[in-house]
């Protein structure tokens, strides 16, 4: 049963507590690991579908508290009725504050959460760190299909990971157990979509009974449920158009770039980056224009789970037409991305994992972004207009090293949106959580 807390927050108190919170922490010291009653975790927001709380379950098992906090009826939907949760009642501008109060009160030990970069949980890692807890954060996989990410205290750019290149070889060690192995989870984008669906449609009825609860996506439920339902029945009927530009691109007969957009409101692109979709597309066209070779065309992979696909392949198509280049833009609605780099002069990006896993298929990429992978022998580390004409090759040496590096420290063999995924998932992400601390 969903608890829901009706009583506003007292900010005055919350603010005393809080500022005793680092002296309690280094008094009582951190507690130990498996089965110990002290370690206390605290759920925020987790990837659509089941997996969060059959983690919860699993700490439960083995001996440990679980408490819960949903901001919205989209988290009710998604924590369902498995054990008891805490509906946040503060104005989203001050679930920072509550939430502090809250761990104190509690005696959380370990915070975990997915997704770093939505409020509230930049506020609650932020005062968790300082409190000396546990901080874990899930994210997609770094290295997609078959993984998921867990990082202490945040990924991608807010990472632990080295920003050296050369600590990556040196940490490389092929005498330890490879880590870059993986079973395959299944058939991902299916799954992801279904849950989505879900979590929308559950959404809306919740909210004609309820009223409408704070989202913290860009995009607004209604547009992002119709726009996943349109987009599974094109796919189900064979309606997207990339199997046709696809093979246009890989016939051979001109070489081409790849411009890699991002889905709407990634917080990505609104954290890490000066860019939106839309800024990016220009930013792209105009220097392609400028400065790509005349026999060259520019090839825009849509993100996959991107519900407004239709639309920003309109706008590309109509900015080509602005800038010059209609007879040399095209735009893929999916395709087979390993293919597409392989056969591209190079890859544009903002700060997308699509870049890391260009990188990987010895395709040159330029980041306009901060991603943490954008380092010197990777990455092209001079401006846009060089790219065109100057770019080079990763070094494969260099990127074998990341990967290995990246994927034991931060990558569950997994995933959020199959059964054998979040089995998987979730037995890698005890080991984490339970041992190494």
């Amino acid at each position: 049963m969903v608890r829901i807390i009706a009583r506003k927050p007292e900010l005055g108190s919350h603010l005393l507590k809080v500022s005793r919170a680092q002296n309690q922490v280094s008094m009582t010291g951190r507690p130990g690991s498996v089965g110990d009653p002290l370690r206390h975790f605290l759920f925020l927001r987790g990837p659509f579908g089941p997996f969060f709380h059959q983690l919860a379950a699993a700490l439960k098992a083995a001996g440990l508290r679980v408490s819960k906090v949903n901001f919205d009826t989209g988290d009710e939907v998604i924590w369902g009725l498995n054990f008891g949760a805490i509906r946040c009642p503060a104005k989203p501008e001050e679930a920072g504050q509550w939430l502090a109060a809250f761990m104190l009160e509690e005696g959380i030990t370990d915070l975990v959460c997915f997704n770093d970069c939505v409020e509230p949980h930049e506020a609650a890692i932020a005062w968790a760190r300082d409190a000396g807890l546990s901080v874990h954060v899930f994210e997609e996989g770094y290295f997609r299909p078959h993984w998921i990410t867990l990082d202490s205290g945040g990924v991608n750019v807010r990472s632990t990971l080295p920003r050296d290149p050369e600590l990556y070889r040196q940490e490389f060690d092929k005498s330890q157990p490879d880590p870059t192995l993986a079973r395959d989870v299944g058939l991902i984008t299916r799954g992801l979509v279904y849950a989505t669906i879900c979590h929308y449609l559950g959404k809306s009825a919740i909210t004609v009974i309820a009223g409408p609860s704070p989202t913290p996506y860009a995009i607004s439920t209604r547009q992002q449920m119709f726009g996943y339902i349109q987009m599974y029945f094109r796919r189900l009927l064979g309606m997207n158009s990339w199997p046709r530009v696809e093979a246009e691109l890989l016939s051979g007969t001109f070489p081409y770039y790849l411009g890699l957009i991002q889905k709407a409101g990634d917080t990505q692109l609104t954290h890490n980056s000066a860019y939106d979709n839309e800024s990016f597309i220009e930013t792209v066209l105009q220097d392609f224009a400028c400065h790509a070779p005349a026999n060259t065309k520019l090839a825009f992979k849509l993100h996959p789970m991107e519900p407004r696909m239709r639309e920003q392949e309109r706008f590309i198509h109509a900015r080509a037409r602005a800038t010059g280049l209609n007879d040399r833009v095209l735009v893929l609605d999916g395709g087979n991305l390993n293919a597409l780099a392989r056969h591209s002069q190079g890859a544009v990006t903002i700060n997308s994992t699509a870049g890391l896993a260009a990188i990987g298929f010895g395709c040159p990429v330029k980041v306009l972004g901060r991603a943490f992978y954008d380092l010197p022998g990777l990455t092209h580390q001079g401006d846009l207009a060089g790219f065109w004409t100057r770019s080079e090759a990763p070094d494969m040496s260099l990127f074998s090293a990341f990967r290995w590096t990246v994927m034991a420290r931060t990558q569950i063999n997994g995933s959020f949106f199959t059964p054998l995924g979040r089995q998987l998932a979730i037995e890698g992400a005890l080991r984490k959580l339970l041992v190494e601390r």
